[in-house]
């Protein structure tokens, strides 16, 4: 078996992990009072910051080569209209996101962002102009399901509103349309030298959109800086780098799936760390997702098995 086969999934898998850190430690923020526009911009600028640090020593290390070869080059304006849409969608996940969470619940907002599993699937089949496998499918299908018992959905009541829906699902196209361009966009730059340039435009919108006082307001240093680092490893830094290193050699549909790891990290970081209290439905919610992730994998060497297994030769009488 290729060991890149299995290390390319196992970097988105452990993309979408990073992610659901960042709930844990953003509930932690709000804890010491600070705002939506504050934790936001800090993710991003730290993971700029981190995202710089490690392009200068690669330069360093790579002093008399390019990070991008010659006879692959796109034109600039090309290369940077593409990295800034992508930027911008990158940052559109966390505002819709946020936004959601003002305007419903924890468990609806977490439902509504995973319906970016199924959009990650279509945008694929639209892409590559094909109906998705049927191993997708029923990935997608128990991964969902696994949603709504892990969300703590069923048995209560909701209230939702309109801004808070289409927020939710907003946040779900974004996020798809981040995984999707991030196997597409400019894959033969380094990844770390793409992923600082996706940072960088989207530390920009937020800057020009969400907090443009955010460098003159004395936010940076303050205590934000201990969040704001742990935010931009997990949030803006590492996931940006895995899904620009595990994308291009994955199909959409296989990273949209892989990334749903994100609820079930949430999940058990929130118990470790903030001590709440979680129903063995929603734990049965998580292990619904674990099996969704596993069930493509599962099936593929299944698969490669029964390929190993030489038929028997029939003798005719």
């Amino acid at each position: 078996m290729d060991i890149r086969a299995v290390v390319y999934p196992l970097l988105v898998l452990a993309g979408g992990c990073c992610y659901g850190i960042l709930s844990t430690i953003v509930k932690l923020a709000y804890e010491q009072g600070y705002t939506f526009a504050d934790v936001v911009v800090s993710q991003y600028f730290s993971g700029w910051v981190i995202l710089g640090i490690f392009l200068l020593i690669l330069l360093t290390l790579r002093r008399n080569r390019t990070l991008t070869p010659s006879h692959l080059r796109t034109p600039l304006l090309h290369r940077v209209v593409i990295l800034l849409i992508t930027g911008a969608v990158t940052c559109s996940v966390c505002l819709f996101y946020y936004l959601s969470l003002e305007t419903t619940p924890a468990s609806v907002a977490v439902v509504l962002l995973f319906q970016f599993t199924w959009i990650g699937i279509i945008l694929e089949s639209i892409a590559e102009r094909r109906l998705p496998s049927r191993t997708s499918v029923i990935a997608v299908a128990i991964l969902l399901i696994g949603t709504l018992f892990a969300g703590g959905v069923l048995g209560t009541e909701i209230s939702l509103t309109p801004i808070g829906v289409c927020a939710g699902l907003l946040c779900a196209f974004c996020y798809a349309v981040f995984i999707f361009l991030s196997g597409r966009i400019e894959p033969q730059m380094h990844p770390v030298h793409r992923s600082f340039w996706i940072v960088t435009c989207a530390l920009f919108v937020l800057l020009c959109v969400l907090s443009p006082e955010y460098f003159t307001s004395g936010t940076v240093i303050s205590g934000i800086w201990i969040y704001g680092a742990a935010l931009g490893l997990f949030g803006a830094c590492l996931p940006v780098l895995l899904y620009a290193v595990g994308t291009p050699k994955i199909s959409t549909g296989a990273a949209t799936i892989l990334s749903s790891s994100e609820l079930p990290v949430a999940i058990i970081t929130s118990v470790i760390v903030l001590h709440e209290a979680v129903s063995w439905i929603q734990w049965f919610g998580v292990l619904c997702i674990f099996a969704g992730i596993a069930y493509p994998h599962l099936r593929s060497v299944g698969k490669e098995k029964k390929k190993k297994i030489p038929k028997k030769n029939l003798r005719v009488k």
